[in-house]
């Protein structure tokens, strides 16, 4: 199901939203990134199938790590090898199905 406040960028619902949280420009491009990317899932689960689907619930679900405990690059590395890992099963996924079709 898809959740309109999801759906929205955060510079839309506070304009001010980086600098009200003292977020550096990569941090802030970081967060708008990962909005987007729940986005394209909620709506993509629409038309993905069913182990696509499951695959990017378990992305989402993925432990993350904090920029107040965690340098920067350790969260970019962190989350790089769960959407790396993820693409790599989706793949799979998608190539199963296309051979069965």
């Amino acid at each position: 199901m898809c959740r309109y406040y999801e759906l929205l960028g955060l510079e839309d619902m506070d304009p001010g939203y980086a600098a009200n949280r003292g977020l550096s420009a990569d941090q802030d491009s970081y967060l708008k990134a990962d909005a987007s990317i729940r986005k394209a899932e909620d709506l993509g689960s629409f038309v993905i199938s069913e182990d696509a689907a499951l695959r990017l619930k378990k992305l989402r679900q993925r432990p993350r790590l904090s920029f107040n405990d965690n340098a920067s690059w350790e969260v970019y590395d962190h989350d790089f090898d769960h959407h790396k890992q993820a693409l790599d099963d989706i793949k799979c996924i998608a190539c199963k199905e296309l051979k069965q079709s």
